[in-house]
């Protein structure tokens, strides 16, 4: 499967993840997965203590160190270990909320005794045998398979929950699992918040093992995916208001992309890895007067990568940037130059992605033109007015 198309996926659940960062269980849920990097600070809950404030305090000091919520969960599982579930004709809590098991269990593993890891065990059996729901079955067998920690309770997860989860639990996705959960993911039914968290972690585990170019024999359309896999490296790139780190020598970093050298730059980060005998800024055989210089060469393809840098959203700007990928191509594919084929890669930093199919089409036209990669400034890369 191209990344391209798990990209599109990965967009449509990522519409519900910023729903879950609403929510202080569901956010450090996803930060316990992986699916996010920080959350906002835990605060203990208000007044008479409550099994939902023992979990969400549960998921919290899993996640990450915090003191606060580690001393409220501790104290909260004695709590609820001395009261009564499943009493006939008294209201459910705890053992009717799979997602608050899923915490507690997190945070058992984590922090918990194994009577308490028994005790859990134990409620989220008893809960699966009167559940009818099947997501619901299934969020409470993930609530004992993180509790348990035992190769019965892994076996019984659905795929989804398996790949989800299998960085976190040590434990690793057989090709049949990853397979199911890639079907689930792509199904038209798409997921709730909660669940998104799941299907995000789980995507991200697709993408660690789909390989996005065989390092033997690349091709032009592998290098085409990793140049289309520049957005998402960027969600790394640093661009802070604020020092990541105390140290007295740290300052806040924006590494701003600001004209087409910065732009080689990064794709040269991006390629060289891969194709150690890339060439950059490197002269082509003269053609006349002309002594034409491509911005970066993969000898082994025959390939050139062109970068410019479209810096208005003007008709004439975007009409300037195929006139001259137009003009290098025809002086890059003489017959003595070595190279054949050339990617263009656009940066653009006006963001106008509703003129993004109409310069591709333009220069796609272009003999010699394998693909073309625009990539748009990031829309969080504001400079603020000094």
């Amino acid at each position: 499967m191209s990344t391209a198309l798990l990209d599109l996926v990965r967009e449509r659940v990522g519409a519900r993840i910023e729903e879950a960062r609403n929510s202080p269980m569901l956010s450090h849920l996803g930060m316990w997965l992986g699916v996010f990097d920080d959350c906002q600070p835990w605060k203990a809950p208000d007044g008479l203590r409550q099994y939902s404030g023992v979990a969400e305090a549960a998921i919290v000091c899993a996640a990450r160190d915090d003191n606060d919520a580690k001393r409220y969960f501790e104290q909260g599982v004695e709590w609820l270990q001395r009261r009564r579930f499943f009493v006939p004709g008294q209201s459910k809590s705890l053992e009717a909320d799979p997602l608050a098991c899923v915490a507690l269990a997190a945070g058992i593993r984590a922090h918990g005794s194994a009577s308490a890891q028994q005790w859990l065990v134990n409620i989220v059996q008893q809960a699966i045998a009167g559940e009818q729901d099947r997501r619901r079955i299934e969020l409470f067998g993930l609530a004992r398979a993180v509790a348990a920690c035992d190769d019965t309770s892994w076996s019984e997860l659905s795929p989804i929950l398996v790949v989800a989860c299998a960085h976190k639990l040590r434990r690793s996705a057989s090709p049949e699992q990853l397979r199911g959960a890639l079907a689930v993911v792509m199904s038209p039914d798409g997921p709730d918040a909660e669940w998104a968290i799941f299907y995000d972690s789980a995507l991200r585990a697709i993408f660690a093992v789909e390989a996005a170019i065989d390092l033997a024999q690349p091709t032009v359309a592998q290098v085409v995916e990793l140049l289309k896999g520049i957005p998402a490296a960027l969600k790394r790139w640093p661009w802070e208001d604020k020092p990541k780190t105390q140290h007295k020598d740290v300052t806040a970093q924006r590494w701003d992309i600001q004209h087409e050298y910065h732009v080689q730059s990064l794709a040269w980060a991006v390629l060289r890895p891969v194709f150690p005998g890339l060439e950059d800024e490197e002269n082509l055989p003269s053609l006349g007067h002309k002594h034409p210089r491509a911005d970066l060469l993969v000898p082994a393809l025959r390939l050139v990568v062109e970068v410019k840098y479209l810096r208005e959203a003007a008709q004439a700007a975007r009409a300037k940037v195929i006139e001259e990928v137009a003009a290098d191509t025809a002086i890059y594919r003489t017959a003595d130059s070595g190279y054949d084929t050339i990617i263009a890669l656009l940066w653009d930093a006006t963001g106008s992605t509703h003129h993004h199919a109409e310069v591709e089409a333009g220069i796609r036209k272009l003999q010699g033109i394998a693909d073309v990669v625009i990539i748009s400034r990031p829309g969080e890369w504001v400079v603020k007015a000094q």
